[in-house]
């Protein structure tokens, strides 16, 4: 990003809408607040916007990472970053703010905090998940134990005692964080070497979280009835799941969009690069369906600025800005599942399918354009996967026409199946 365009900071102090709307730079860059002294924002390429803040030690200039912007766990509100500068601003006066447990740590609890904040909250795009690990599992466990006392023996005993109490996916997630966790500490210098190098995951029986979960044709018709018609469920939660199904994004991606993003004239909708899971922008072109259904949700939500706007925000429009928390259409489908109705005296499930979460619907898509003879690497584009480091390197094409005519044809299908038509029959494959 050239000089002259690095946004300028408020002369009244940063806002949390227009840390919200700053753009996604080329180059990192970094601005003051100048409403609380020593506070300053980095907005890095990928979208990450980080409060950070530079002090001396012994003479020494010394950076330190405070946290990631935003109203999710494992992130910082504006005001709660305020506050926890003026904080280690009197740990830095009380002589307090590098001890023990900020240099090298000495047990497990240290390393993990060290960890955190170090590697996990710069580079992760939810944090939160590895801050629920931490705090559920490693931390009550090995936290009080010294570092040069952890053995692999010891962590190999710690995962089985996860995998016994009948949590062996959750396992896998463990023991990845956990050999993260002790490389990281490898690499710092702070153990000679990782007691975790040489756990392998098929030792221990670990399991994959690998779903493989698709909905067939006859299972979509009836997901996208009983979303008509499903009671207690708001608007913006029936619309957004149709359009996970229409369009094959991230829940998350579709989680973080604002009105802004989308072009309905244009029929296009824009995902920043900070919004995606390989940090890469795209475009997704909107099938007439999927447009529809925009339309739809923008009569709900469109006086705010996000797609998805919460539950609190419709309720207090003067009061509340805020998207669905990352759990929200997960809670959502698992309601709609649990849902019973009463025919002839006897409960029945509202929506008689087996189990799917929202992740699914993306898996769907792939799964049936597929099936429509959708070249597989326009349907890898379709997902935003990366076509592998070579084709990523020279072909740098983005299949836009492509993608809009693969998504176009599932589109089509899926108007066949869930509109009722005598004369239609739908071609498979």
């Amino acid at each position: 990003m050239a000089k002259k365009s690095i946004p300028e900071s408020p002369p009244r102090g940063f806002t949390a809408k227009f840390i919200e709307h700053l753009p996604t730079p080329q180059k990192r860059y970094e601005l003051a607040d100048k409403k609380t002294v020593g506070l300053r924002l980095r907005i890095s390429p990928g979208g990450a916007k980080t409060f950070i803040w530079y002090h001396r030690n012994n003479g020494k200039l010394r950076l330190h990472t405070l946290g990631q912007f935003g109203d999710d766990p494992g992130k910082l509100s504006l005001s709660a970053a305020r506050e926890e500068l003026q904080k280690l601003k009197r740990q830095h006066e009380a002589g307090t703010l590098n001890a023990p447990s900020q240099g090298d740590p000495k047990t497990v609890s240290e390393l993990a905090e060290i960890f955190y904040k170090r590697r996990i909250l710069p580079k992760r795009k939810r944090p939160e998940v590895v801050r629920d690990v931490l705090d559920r599992d490693v931390i009550p466990k090995l936290g009080r134990l010294k570092l040069r006392n952890v053995t692999a023996a010891r962590l190999s005993s710690f995962i089985d005692g996860i995998v016994d109490r009948g949590a062996a996916s959750h396992a896998g997630k463990v023991l990845a964080i956990i050999k993260q966790m002790f490389g990281f500490a490898e690499g710092r210098g702070y153990v000679d070497r990782s007691p975790a190098f040489s756990l392998k995951k098929e030792d221990l029986g670990v399991q994959d979280n690998r779903r493989e979960r698709s909905l067939s044709l006859e299972e979509i018709n009836l997901l996208w009835k009983a979303l008509e018609t499903a009671p207690r469920m708001s608007p913006q939660f029936k619309l957004g799941l149709r359009i996970l199904l229409l369009t094959g994004v991230r829940s998350g991606e579709l989680r973080q969009a604002k009105w802004t993003d989308i072009d309905l004239r244009k029929r296009s909708w824009h995902i920043p690069a900070g919004n995606t899971k390989n940090s890469k922008a795209l475009y997704v072109p909107l099938s007439p369906l999927a447009a529809s259904l925009f339309k739809e949700l923008k009569d709900v939500t469109g006086e705010f600025g996000w797609v998805m706007a919460s539950p609190e925000s419709l309720a207090n429009p003067k009061e509340e800005d805020k998207h669905v928390d990352d759990k929200a259409l997960a809670r959502a489908v698992n309601r709609l599942l649990k849902m019973k109705v009463e025919v002839g005296g006897k409960k029945q499930p509202f929506l008689d399918i087996p189990k799917f979460v929202p992740h699914d619907l993306r898996r769907t898509l792939r799964t049936h354009l597929s099936k429509l003879k959708v070249a597989p690497h326009i349907a890898e584009k379709c997902l935003n996967h990366s076509l592998g480091r070579l084709e990523e390197t020279y072909d740098t094409h983005d299949y836009y026409d492509e993608r809009k005519a693969a998504l176009r044809k599932w589109a089509h299908t899926v108007d066949l199946v869930v509109n009722d038509r005598d004369n239609v029959v739908v071609m498979r494959a």
